[in-house]
């Protein structure tokens, strides 16, 4: 259900919402590293649009692209909630799909604008991560408890469910 890139011993980098960043992502896929992060920037995706100038555009973030994406699914799990301090199910939804991170402008652009090392890279020739998002969150907890959303950002292909919910 998910598919490996090779029959051999692979190393899975594993991070909480610290890890969250495109440079640390773009690492792992030069590198040949799985990851899976824990996500909690609501970082553009897609193609980049370009933030002044005629062919300005508006980008699409990842909370609204998720939210666009159909419920595959609902699964159910024990939790321990801190909130009201005894163990309960928790009812989640499962998104999941595949997603382009473009390169954060901070690597085009400095303090003082432009960078100049940069000022005549080819169009399309920016780095991008290409991952997958999967997503589970409880539509209706319990009154009082501490509502179930997790988001988590993966070069592991998911494309099934049974492999979403690995």
């Amino acid at each position: 259900l998910i598919q490996h890139k090779s029959e051999k011993e692979r190393c899975i980098v594993v991070g909480d919402r610290e890890a969250d960043i495109f440079e640390l992502m773009h690492g792992c896929e030069e590198t040949g590293l799985e990851f899976i992060f824990r996500s909690t920037h609501d970082r553009a995706v897609g193609k980049k649009k370009k933030r002044w100038g005629p062919e300005k555009g508006t980008q699409e973030y990842l909370l609204d692209f998720v939210e666009k994406q159909p419920i595959f699914g609902q699964i159910e799990i024990e939790i321990e909630d801190h909130k009201i301090q005894k163990k309960r199910v928790a009812k989640l939804e499962l998104r999941f799909a595949p997603v382009t991170f473009p390169a954060p402008w901070r690597l085009d652009f400095g303090i003082d604008g432009p960078s100049l090392k940069n000022k005549n890279r080819p169009e399309g020739s920016k780095p991008k991560v290409e991952a997958y998002v999967v997503e589970v969150k409880e539509s209706n907890p319990p009154k009082g408890s501490q509502r179930v959303h997790w988001r988590l950002l993966t070069s592991i292909p998911v494309l099934m469910i049974e492999a979403a919910k690995q």
